[in-house]
């Protein structure tokens, strides 16, 4: 939720109805006229670090057509579209937070930019969640193959994380539609911060875990081509050994 700094003496008539309560009172304006000052800054930077990771995706992605020429590289593939309207969506729901608190005080022109946020915050939701079955999707086979046990455990984190996700959207909606109309401040605040915080240890948790099923396909490779290499020396070695009796015999054949 975004405070502006309205004076003391109170807001335009069209203020909402919370921000008049807080702008009335003397003790808490400082507070939140800071606040306001922090979210917008925060809202600034979260719009540029957006911009900043799309154009980080598009040079990587120009990077690996550009060294491999003779293959037919998709521009569009499944992880980079989500990955690429993911950052978008990351990107919008601050622009739109912050374009709404330059026009809040207009009241015709909030809903339209109130409801272009909640669809950004819907869409990016959306796409946190797709990136993880992309990822788990990817990552089945190996689990089922070398660790089937936690699958279950898997999937339970996977609608868990939909829960969150869900919880954090309605928060936001919450947030942003009844909090601009009433004095309830704290509770739909709090639920959003308490799902955004859960969604981001469950996303760690969730990283780690791939993680580490990346390393174990990184050591079962070595071991395999470890075994490998050892067969083709054995087979190496028995090959001149078989050699050298033939030539051995051959010898000894010609001798008598």
């Amino acid at each position: 939720m975004s405070y502006r700094s309205y004076p003391i003496s109170g807001p335009p008539a069209l203020v909402l109805k919370n921000k008049t309560v807080i702008a009335a009172d003397p003790e808490y304006a400082d507070r939140y006229n800071a606040i306001e000052s922090a979210t917008d800054i925060d809202q600034r930077v979260a719009i540029t670090l957006a911009s900043l990771q799309l154009v980080i995706l598009g040079c990587l992605i120009w990077k690996e057509r550009r060294h491999l020429p003779h293959k037919k590289h998709k521009f569009f593939t499944v992880i980079n579209s989500l990955l690429a309207a993911m950052i978008i969506a990351h990107g919008l729901n601050p622009f739109f937070d912050l374009l709404r608190t330059q026009v809040e005080d207009v009241d015709p022109k909030v809903a339209p930019v109130m409801t272009l946020s909640s669809l950004s915050a819907f869409f990016q939701f959306l796409l946190n969640f797709l990136v993880m079955v992309y990822a788990w999707k990817r990552g089945h086979p190996v689990i089922q193959l070398l660790r089937p046990s936690i699958q279950p455990y898997m999937i339970t984190m996977l609608i868990f994380f939909a829960f969150l996700l869900l919880s954090q959207f309605i928060a936001t909606v919450l947030d942003t539609y009844v909090l601009s109309y009433t004095d309830t401040l704290d509770k739909p605040e709090k639920l959003r911060t308490l799902c955004t915080l859960y969604t981001r240890v469950l996303g760690m948790k969730w990283a780690l875990m791939v993680e580490d099923q990346r390393r174990d396909v990184a050591k079962f490779d070595r071991v395999a081509n470890a075994k490998q290499l050892v067969s083709d020396k054995n087979y190496s070695l028995e090959k001149k050994v078989a050699e050298k009796s033939v030539g051995l015999s051959v010898s000894d054949n010609a001798t008598v």
